[in-house]
């Protein structure tokens, strides 16, 4: 059945400068995983997520953006029910997870950039939460946690924690309801959160360091914000608040995306609800995510579309760069494209960036073939912002076609490639979607010499392996065995 998958995963069309999707987390579940990741360094990927060994207990990882293991997925959370996860830097070279633990108390652990544990599982709070269970978090230049989350009554917590040592600081947001996000420079600690019912409107707050409120509530949104999407937050280069969300004004008019910019000193809104994009009829949006660009004043802009109908499917991985204004630089296209493929639906976006950068984003692709949904990964290397692209071609109807020469074979196996426009690109990857080899680009019409070992001269364990070729248009598959 694996091997299903990874030739599902080689045909989904994916734009230039976007990698193949690969299998970050080798475990099925029956409904889509709960996950966060964040990356340290260029390319550690840390992800959580909430189906360990496919039971409800919070697994981690490191991987790097091919697949490699780091450190090998293991079990965070007590042996109990586990959920709700999410994964932020603690510092340059920490990471924090925080989770919760038997729908009430709220955990954390603190790791090093290559997931060796400094503070192994603790217990920060035994509170409950009303119907937003999810932790933001961010850490401030004092080696503080800064986080916000839902309580039993559904107003937000904001709370400062000492790792190790325990919780430092709370206030109660008056009048707050849930789908909050902490970012926190400097002195100024920046909180979106949603106005209490009936009007549920998000809002935003700033506290200093000391725990006083500097910025009192500041209304963003006057009309109702679609709950069923979380919206993303991040900084301009001076500091001043990004907003990006999805709103829906009424049942009637369509979803669109908006960007708030908010002045860190004074809480004017110096981009107020500015509609950045809005889809075709009978389509609607999810996940909204807003990350720093390549320089201080670009940022890069992802979100799921779907079709409408009351479905949180997701077909399509959209993506856009904009500059501080809110114009688009980079006008928006599809990542990656399972409109005609199979997995067709897509749940839960998660996304960070890199010190160079690069963007990783990672999701829950369902795969009908066993009626369950995998963790997969994908990434975009910055160099390829502003370059002007191709239109890419489907996978279905790629000029490309390879075959090998024998299959299974035990010491080498000639790739034979047909078709395709300019240089090519053949690689091996193994069954978790790492790449083995890359074999020398030829011009159309080649034949490629595989002899049965890695990159660096090892020869490879007997299993399948799925040959990828690709030229600038198109890209085509085949898998192959290797013997003993």
């Amino acid at each position: 059945m694996i091997h299903l998958l990874m030739l599902a995963l080689s045909s989904v069309t994916h734009a230039q400068g976007w990698s193949y999707p690969v299998l970050s987390i080798d475990v099925p579940d029956e409904n889509f995983q709960r996950k966060d990741l964040v990356v340290t360094g260029t390319d550690n990927i840390h992800q959580i997520w909430n189906k360990y060994g496919g039971d409800s207990r919070v697994g981690y990882n490191v991987i790097l953006s091919d697949g490699t293991p780091v450190l090998s997925d293991r079990m965070l959370s007590n042996d109990t029910w586990a959920s709700y996860v999410s994964i932020s830097r603690a510092s340059d070279s920490t990471v924090i997870a925080l989770w919760r633990e038997n729908h009430v108390s709220l955990w954390y652990s603190v790791m090093d950039t290559d997931g060796n544990t400094l503070i192994p599982p603790s217990l920060y709070s035994t509170e409950g939460w009303y119907s937003w269970p999810l932790i933001d978090s961010s850490p401030d230049s004092l080696g503080r946690i800064h986080l916000v989350r839902s309580l039993a009554d559904g107003s937000v917590c904001y709370s400062v924690l000492e790792p190790g040592v325990g919780e430092l600081f709370r206030d109660t947001i008056p009048d707050s309801h849930q789908q909050s996000l902490i970012v926190v420079e400097g002195d100024h600690v920046h909180i979106k959160y949603n106005k209490g019912w009936p009007d549920d409107n998000a809002m935003y707050i700033q506290y200093d360091l000391d725990g006083n409120v500097v910025i009192p509530p500041v209304s963003l949104v006057d009309e109702e914000v679609d709950q069923s999407n979380r919206c993303s937050m991040t900084l301009d280069s001076d500091g001043n608040a990004m907003v990006f969300l999805v709103e829906r004004p009424s049942s009637i008019n369509p979803s669109f995306l908006s960007l708030y910019k908010i002045d860190r000193s004074t809480g004017t809104l110096l981009i107020d609800q500015k509609a950045i994009y809005q889809p075709a009829e009978c389509t609607t949006l999810h996940e909204p995510v807003i990350l720093p660009g390549p320089d201080a004043d670009s940022f890069y802009l992802l979100w799921g579309e779907g079709e409408l109908g009351g479905s949180t499917d997701i077909h399509y991985i959209k993506f856009a760069v904009i500059d501080s204004e809110g114009n688009f630089t980079e006008e928006p296209y599809v990542a990656y494209d399972y409109s005609d493929e199979n997995p067709q639906e897509l749940q839960r976006i998660a996304a960070d960036v890199n010190s160079a950068g690069d963007v990783f984003v990672h999701w829950s692709a369902y795969f009908r073939e066993i009626e369950s949904f995998y963790i997969v990964l994908g990434w975009f290397d910055h160099t390829w912002v502003s370059v002007e692209r191709n239109a890419y071609s489907e996978a279905g109807s790629s000029s490309l076609s390879v075959v090998t020469s024998s299959n299974p074979f035990t010491e080498q196996v000639e790739v034979i490639v047909t078709g395709g426009r300019g240089p090519l690109l053949v690689r091996i990857f193994d069954l978790q979607g790492r790449l083995v080899r890359e074999l020398s680009s030829g011009p159309h019409g080649s034949m490629f010499l595989w002899d049965g070992r890695d990159s660096i001269g090892n020869e490879v364990p007997e299993g399948s392996y799925l040959v990828r070729v690709a030229d600038d248009m198109s890209c085509a598959a085949a898998m192959v065995i290797k013997l003993e």
